[in-house]
Protein backbone atom coordinates (compact mmCIF):
# COMPACT_ATOMS: atom_id res chain seq x y z
CA UNK A 1 0.00 0.00 0.00
CA UNK A 2 2.91 2.28 1.39
CA UNK A 3 4.46 1.46 -2.42
CA UNK A 4 1.53 2.69 -4.26
CA UNK A 5 0.64 5.68 -2.52
CA UNK A 6 4.50 6.84 -3.22
CA UNK A 7 3.94 5.40 -6.83
CA UNK A 8 0.40 6.98 -8.01
CA UNK A 9 1.51 10.35 -8.10
CA UNK A 10 4.23 9.76 -10.50
CA UNK A 11 3.28 6.91 -12.48
CA UNK A 12 0.06 5.10 -13.67
CA UNK A 13 -0.22 2.28 -10.89
CA UNK A 14 -2.97 -0.68 -11.71
CA UNK A 15 -3.84 -2.99 -8.86
CA UNK A 16 -5.58 -6.66 -9.69
CA UNK A 17 -7.33 -7.62 -6.56
CA UNK A 18 -9.23 -10.92 -7.38
CA UNK A 19 -12.40 -11.32 -4.68
CA UNK A 20 -12.15 -15.10 -5.33
CA UNK A 21 -10.21 -17.68 -7.46
CA UNK A 22 -10.02 -17.37 -10.87
CA UNK A 23 -10.63 -20.90 -12.70
CA UNK A 24 -11.55 -20.05 -16.60
CA UNK A 25 -10.03 -18.15 -18.69
CA UNK A 26 -13.00 -15.95 -18.91
CA UNK A 27 -12.88 -14.70 -15.28
CA UNK A 28 -9.40 -13.57 -15.80
CA UNK A 29 -9.79 -11.90 -19.04
CA UNK A 30 -13.01 -10.19 -17.08
CA UNK A 31 -11.08 -9.03 -13.95
CA UNK A 32 -8.54 -7.85 -16.22
CA UNK A 33 -11.23 -5.80 -18.66
CA UNK A 34 -12.10 -4.45 -15.02
CA UNK A 35 -8.52 -3.39 -13.84
CA UNK A 36 -6.88 -1.60 -17.03
CA UNK A 37 -10.71 -0.40 -17.71
CA UNK A 38 -10.80 -1.94 -21.36
CA UNK A 39 -14.18 -3.68 -23.45
CA UNK A 40 -12.07 -4.92 -25.88
CA UNK A 41 -9.82 -7.73 -24.28
CA UNK A 42 -10.58 -11.10 -25.91
CA UNK A 43 -7.78 -13.33 -24.74
CA UNK A 44 -4.59 -13.09 -22.64
CA UNK A 45 -2.41 -11.67 -26.09
CA UNK A 46 -4.91 -9.15 -26.40
CA UNK A 47 -4.11 -7.58 -22.78
CA UNK A 48 -0.10 -8.03 -23.19
CA UNK A 49 -0.28 -6.40 -26.69
CA UNK A 50 -2.21 -3.29 -24.96
CA UNK A 51 0.08 -2.94 -22.17
CA UNK A 52 2.63 -2.77 -24.66
CA UNK A 53 1.50 -0.65 -27.07
CA UNK A 54 -0.65 2.22 -25.15
CA UNK A 55 2.31 3.85 -24.65
CA UNK A 56 2.11 4.18 -20.93
CA UNK A 57 4.91 2.51 -18.58
CA UNK A 58 2.93 1.72 -15.73
CA UNK A 59 3.17 -0.65 -12.36
CA UNK A 60 0.84 -3.47 -11.59
CA UNK A 61 0.13 -5.05 -8.28
CA UNK A 62 -1.35 -8.39 -8.00
CA UNK A 63 -2.95 -8.77 -4.82
CA UNK A 64 -3.44 -12.95 -3.81
CA UNK A 65 -1.67 -14.11 -6.46
CA UNK A 66 -2.46 -18.15 -5.03
CA UNK A 67 -5.62 -16.96 -6.78
CA UNK A 68 -4.41 -17.48 -9.67
CA UNK A 69 -4.20 -21.41 -10.07
CA UNK A 70 -5.71 -24.41 -8.57
CA UNK A 71 -4.26 -27.11 -6.78
CA UNK A 72 -5.60 -29.92 -8.96
CA UNK A 73 -5.10 -31.25 -12.78
CA UNK A 74 -4.59 -28.59 -15.10
CA UNK A 75 -4.82 -26.09 -12.24
CA UNK A 76 -2.12 -23.92 -13.48
CA UNK A 77 -3.85 -22.90 -16.46
CA UNK A 78 -4.63 -19.43 -15.68
CA UNK A 79 -1.23 -19.26 -13.70
CA UNK A 80 0.16 -19.62 -17.22
CA UNK A 81 -1.90 -17.29 -19.04
CA UNK A 82 -1.24 -14.69 -16.58
CA UNK A 83 2.83 -15.01 -16.78
CA UNK A 84 2.03 -15.28 -20.86
CA UNK A 85 0.94 -11.81 -20.17
CA UNK A 86 3.87 -10.45 -17.96
CA UNK A 87 6.44 -12.11 -20.16
CA UNK A 88 5.27 -10.10 -23.00
CA UNK A 89 4.65 -6.92 -21.25
CA UNK A 90 7.99 -6.61 -19.05
CA UNK A 91 9.30 -4.06 -20.66
CA UNK A 92 6.72 -1.38 -20.10
CA UNK A 93 5.02 -2.88 -17.02
CA UNK A 94 6.82 -3.24 -13.65
CA UNK A 95 4.82 -6.03 -12.30
CA UNK A 96 4.39 -6.72 -8.56
CA UNK A 97 2.97 -9.95 -7.10
CA UNK A 98 2.09 -10.56 -3.63
CA UNK A 99 1.73 -14.40 -2.68
CA UNK A 100 1.20 -16.46 0.44
CA UNK A 101 4.26 -18.34 2.12
CA UNK A 102 2.11 -21.55 1.83
CA UNK A 103 1.38 -21.18 -1.66
CA UNK A 104 4.91 -19.70 -2.69
CA UNK A 105 6.14 -23.43 -1.44
CA UNK A 106 3.81 -25.33 -2.98
CA UNK A 107 4.55 -23.58 -6.39
CA UNK A 108 8.30 -23.60 -5.50
CA UNK A 109 7.82 -27.81 -5.32
CA UNK A 110 5.52 -28.06 -8.46
CA UNK A 111 6.88 -25.45 -11.09
CA UNK A 112 9.62 -23.21 -11.44
CA UNK A 113 7.80 -20.16 -10.05
CA UNK A 114 10.45 -18.45 -8.75
CA UNK A 115 12.82 -18.37 -11.72
CA UNK A 116 10.02 -16.60 -13.62
CA UNK A 117 10.45 -13.17 -11.07
CA UNK A 118 13.86 -12.04 -11.10
CA UNK A 119 13.30 -10.83 -7.10
CA UNK A 120 11.67 -12.74 -4.44
CA UNK A 121 11.71 -11.35 -1.55
CA UNK A 122 10.35 -12.98 1.74
CA UNK A 123 8.83 -11.29 4.82
CA UNK A 124 9.01 -12.56 7.95
CA UNK A 125 5.96 -12.32 9.81
CA UNK A 126 5.44 -9.75 12.61
CA UNK A 127 6.03 -10.77 16.26
CA UNK A 128 3.70 -9.68 19.16
CA UNK A 129 5.07 -6.18 20.00
CA UNK A 130 5.78 -5.06 16.51
CA UNK A 131 2.20 -5.84 15.56
CA UNK A 132 1.20 -3.95 18.85
CA UNK A 133 3.51 -0.98 17.84
CA UNK A 134 2.03 -1.02 14.13
CA UNK A 135 -1.78 -0.60 15.57
CA UNK A 136 -0.60 1.92 18.24
CA UNK A 137 1.16 4.41 15.43
CA UNK A 138 -1.71 3.87 13.07
CA UNK A 139 -4.32 5.52 15.92
CA UNK A 140 -2.03 7.94 16.85
CA UNK A 141 -2.52 9.31 13.59
CA UNK A 142 -6.17 8.66 13.56
CA UNK A 143 -7.51 10.56 16.35
CA UNK A 144 -9.13 7.67 17.96
CA UNK A 145 -8.27 7.26 22.19
CA UNK A 146 -7.37 2.91 21.66
CA UNK A 147 -6.09 1.20 24.61
CA UNK A 148 -4.51 -1.61 23.39
CA UNK A 149 -4.97 -4.62 26.10
CA UNK A 150 -2.50 -8.00 26.04
CA UNK A 151 -5.69 -9.84 27.97
CA UNK A 152 -9.32 -10.01 26.79
CA UNK A 153 -11.54 -9.43 29.32
CA UNK A 154 -13.97 -12.21 30.14
CA UNK A 155 -17.63 -11.46 30.32
CA UNK A 156 -19.49 -10.47 32.57
CA UNK A 157 -22.86 -11.08 34.12
CA UNK A 158 -23.86 -7.35 33.84
CA UNK A 159 -22.53 -7.10 30.02
CA UNK A 160 -24.35 -9.91 28.91
CA UNK A 161 -27.96 -8.42 30.29
CA UNK A 162 -26.68 -5.37 28.42
CA UNK A 163 -28.14 -4.78 24.65
CA UNK A 164 -26.16 -3.78 22.05
CA UNK A 165 -26.29 0.45 22.48
CA UNK A 166 -25.50 -0.21 26.00
CA UNK A 167 -22.56 -2.46 25.26
CA UNK A 168 -21.50 -0.23 23.19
Amino acid sequence: NKFEDDLSDDIQVNRIIPKKNIASRAQLIELLKSTFNQSKFENSEDVANYLVNCGIKRVVLIDEFQRFFLRRVNGFEILNELQKVIRISQDQVFWVVNLAEISANYLRKTTSIHEFFAWNIQLQALNQKQVRQLIMKRHLVSGFKLIYSDSIAPKTAKLSKMNSLEKQ
